[in-house]
């Protein structure tokens, strides 16, 4: 998975502004529902595997087209909550970039389906991941568990493991969200769809109504919200993993509207 990042490194003609995220989690046997057999773990180790980390990573910190915040390279972690020397990680990557000529790190952490709040003092901002976050958060306790009463007896009287969600529904939520809570920026989220049904045996979450013209039309409120709200970055989830739904890649279906989506507000709030 790392050739591709190398490749961009060394193609220098590439005019690509760039940034990581670490999707820190183990590998499981998700796609036939065994998701407590772990196929690869997730360890973090200690000081000494933490500078063997930034090493790797320091390369692409230096490159011109990586994203900085106030002279910091801007990294997003997804579950700061699982890891248990965050502070410390942290803090030894910061040294690490004022010895190359930085003033620190600028860590953002994820806010998502498995972590509703910062973990870390030393972090510089959240995100919001989506459709995760509002999924799992976007109801209160009662309609939560509610929620989970009707799914299990479907499954038990029908068989039909998987949980569908309403794209407009969700949307929705997201764009009337007050972050004014949280003491750290938030940079805004949405995303493109969800259907996670190719990997997972049961349990699979699916949103139905998504349509890259719906997507156009709520992407757009989002970015004038992001403005408003100074968010200086918008994340869109779309990690290009087909397996989910989640993909901005050109397909025979769409085409490249949702691109095509993206550049329309662009260009609209440009004028």
């Amino acid at each position: 998975m790392e050739k591709p990042l190398e490749y961009l490194l060394n193609e220098k003609e590439i005019d690509l502004p760039f940034c990581f995220c670490w999707a820190n989690e183990a590998w499981t046997r998700a796609w036939d529902g065994q998701t407590a057999e772990v196929l690869m773990p997730q360890n973090y180790g200690t000081e000494k595997e933490w500078l063997k980390h930034f090493e790797y990573l320091k390369k692409f910190f230096l490159d011109d087209r990586y994203i900085k915040v106030n002279n910091c390279p801007m990294i997003v972690l997804y579950r700061t909550c699982d890891i248990p020397s965050l502070n410390d990680m942290v803090m030894t990557w910061d040294s690490e970039c004022k010895k190359i000529g930085f003033d620190g790190i600028h860590v953002v952490e994820e806010l998502n389906g498995g972590q509703k709040n910062s973990y870390s003092q030393y972090s510089k901002g959240l995100v919001d991941f989506e459709p995760g976050f509002t999924q799992r958060f976007g109801k209160n306790k009662v309609m939560r568990g509610i929620e989970k009463i009707k799914n299990g007896l479907r499954y038990k009287l029908f068989h039909r493991g998987h949980v569908t969600f309403n794209y407009d529904t969700v949307w929705k939520k997201i764009l009337n969200r007050n972050y004014s809570a949280y003491k750290k920026p938030v940079y805004l989220g949405g995303f493109v769809d969800w259907d996670n049904s190719p990997r997972r045996k049961k349990g699979a979450k699916i949103f139905l109504g998504a349509t890259p013209q719906k997507f156009k039309k709520y992407f757009l409120k989002l970015y004038k919200m992001a403005i408003e709200n100074e968010s200086e970055f918008v994340f869109i989830n779309a990690w290009n993993e087909w397996a989910e739904g989640a993909y901005l890649e050109p397909d025979q279906i769409n085409g490249y509207a949702y691109l095509e989506a993206i550049e329309y507000t662009v260009n609209v709030e440009k004028k």
